[in-house]
């Protein structure tokens, strides 16, 4: 943990325990529950995830993720995914 914020590093252990793809989901609608509040004051929030490697072996995440933005109204060009090292 570094300043309060969780980082990636803090879950090394999730993928091994078959975790990542739940902790995943769990803290994209988390976060962009947050966006979507910060948003509805302000619209130049962006958002920037780290996803697990398992998450873009998911084929139903894109659909996840896609509910969730239009479930909390929140546009596609605020939100950027950092892709994990192979």
């Amino acid at each position: 943990m570094v300043n309060g914020q969780l980082m990636p590093m803090d879950f090394a252990y999730s993928e091994e325990l078959g975790l990542a793809g739940k902790n995943d989901r769990l803290m994209l609608k988390k976060a962009l529950q947050k966006q979507g509040e910060l948003n509805h004051y302000n619209n130049h929030y962006k958002l920037a995830l780290n996803l697990s490697a398992c998450s873009f072996n998911d084929a139903t995440i894109f659909e996840y993720i896609s509910r969730l933005l239009n479930f909390r109204r929140i546009t596609r060009e605020t939100l950027f995914f950092k892709l994990p090292k192979p």
